[in-house]
C-alpha cells in the first residue's frame, strides 16, 4: 500500500471516530437547563451593560494572518524531509499569505 494511501485512510479513521465520540457524548451528556443569568454579559462581578461591550474586528484579520503563517511555517519545516512536497507546501503557503494579505482591511 501506498504512503499516501496510509495518510488518507489513517485520516479518515481518526475523522470517523472523534465523529463517533463527538455523537456520542452529545447523547449521553445532560441537557442544560435555560435561563437569563446564562445568557447575560458579565465582567469582574458586575452586570455589564450589552450596549457598552465593543468589539474591534481589526484586530480578528491579524490573528487570522498569523495563524496562517504559522501553519504555513510548521508545514515547510516538515516537508523539507520531502523535497518533493516542498515545492508544492511553499507555492500554496505564498498563495495563502498573498490572499490573506489582500483580504486585510485597509485603514
Amino acid at each position: 500500500m501506498s504512503d499516501a494511501l496510509t495518510v488518507i485512510i489513517a485520516f479518515v479513521v481518526c475523522l470517523l471516530t472523534s465523529a463517533f465520540l463527538y455523537a456520542l457524548g452529545r447523547k449521553l451528556a445532560p441537557r442544560g437547563k435555560e435561563n437569563d443569568e446564562k445568557v447575560t454579559p458579565y465582567a469582574c462581578g458586575e452586570d455589564y451593560p450589552v450596549e457598552y461591550i465593543q468589539y474591534y474586528i481589526h484586530w480578528f484579520y491579524y490573528a487570522v494572518f498569523f495563524t496562517i503563517l504559522e501553519v504555513a511555517a510548521i508545514l515547510i519545516a516538515f516537508s523539507l524531509f520531502a523535497p518533493s512536497v516542498a515545492l508544492v507546501v511553499v507555492i500554496i503557503y505564498t498563495i495563502m499569505a498573498l490572499i490573506a494579505a489582500f483580504m486585510a482591511p485597509r485603514e
